[in-house]
């Protein structure tokens, strides 16, 4: 049968399925938050963008891209937030923001998962061995997910690969204003 609710909500977050699917409207409905939270993994942690789209590529398959995601299946605390922490996981974001990852905002999460010396460990291990968005995917899935499913972790790799080809197009764009150059031989 369906697993029971064994934390109450709260009043404005329904519990979500096990395996949630994306947004209806698919990779499209996502799109503005799939590249928005690339955009903070690139530019102020320092992810390449094949990384980036790793980690974005398992959090849609986990949340859906949603911050407030929660699911009660697997006991205790259920699974909270854009990567459905557990257990331990949840317990050491509440220790430092105060509040479980479902209620916390999608700045803290992402800061989380990329400063938290747990969190970074697993997610250097899961980047290990890979270059590419899809083999970075498929690590992320193993090591960091770590949800046993040989098929989602190839889905998840696929999903990177998809997200990095769209990240900004052919490359990214760098407006510099107001720069002077010095050159000892103006010709070169």
């Amino acid at each position: 049968g369906e697993p029971r609710n064994i934390e109450p909500l709260p009043r404005n977050i329904e519990p979500l399925p096990r395996n949630i699917e994306p947004l209806p409207g698919g990779a499209a409905a996502v799109a503005g938050n799939a590249q928005s939270i690339m955009q903070i993994l690139t530019s102020q942690y320092g992810l390449t963008v094949p990384q980036a789209a790793a980690v974005v590529a398992n959090w849609e398959r986990e949340s859906s891209l949603n911050p407030a995601a929660y699911n009660p299946a697997g006991g205790g605390r259920g699974a909270r937030g854009l990567a459905q922490w557990r257990g331990a996981r949840i317990s050491a974001f509440e220790a430092r923001y105060g509040k479980l990852p479902d209620q916390a905002s999608v700045a803290e999460q992402i800061q989380f998962a990329m400063t938290d010396p747990y969190e970074r460990s697993l997610m250097q291990r899961s980047f290990a061995g890979a270059d590419s968005a899809q083999g970075l995917g498929v690590g992320y899935s193993k090591v960091y997910e770590a949800h046993g499913n040989v098929a989602e972790d190839l889905r998840r790799g696929q999903r990177a690969a998809q997200l990095a080809n769209s990240f900004g197009g052919a490359g990214t764009s760098i407006n510099v204003q107001n720069m002077t150059v010095q050159a000892n031989n103006p010709t070169e």
